[in-house]
Order: structure tokens, then sequence, then C-alpha cells
């Protein structure tokens, strides 16, 4: 069964690095989903991740309900 990972700050360079450094690495990539999630459709349109979502910033009142909405909805571990 594959494992869902969710990457924040997606699209900015050092969420960009770790992706790059994750398909660089000895894990077997057919285990996992990668998916990314920012605050900024600007930055986000830059991740290399196939899926990504917008998030509220963390301080949001809503972003735990987001968040834990995305979770459910993507599967995420």
């Amino acid at each position: 069964m594959k494992k869902t990972i969710l990457i924040t700050g997606a699209g900015g360079g050092g969420s960009n690095n770790l992706f790059r450094d994750i398909q660089l690495s000895k894990l077997n990539l057919n285990e996992y989903d990668f998916i990314g999630s920012n605050i900024s459709k600007d930055i986000i349109a830059k991740s290399e991740m196939e899926k990504n979502f917008i998030l509220p910033i963390a301080t949001d009142p809503n972003y735990l309900i987001k968040l834990n909405q995305l979770i459910g909805q993507e599967g995420i571990d």
C-alpha cells in the first residue's frame, strides 16, 4: 500500500530541494505519493510535485480545518 506524504511550502527552494533529494535517494518511489501545499498560488506554481493544494496560512483560524480536510480527501499519512 502506498504512503501519501505532504510536503508543505511546495514550490519554494527548500521543498523543491527536499523533493529532488527524495527522488535521488534509494527509496522505492513506487511506494509513495507526494502532495504539495503552500499559501501562495504564485509559489506553488513552481512545485515539482504532481498534486498541489493551496492552504491558508498556519495562523489562520481555518488552517487546521482545511489541513484536516486535505488529509482526509487525499489520504495523507
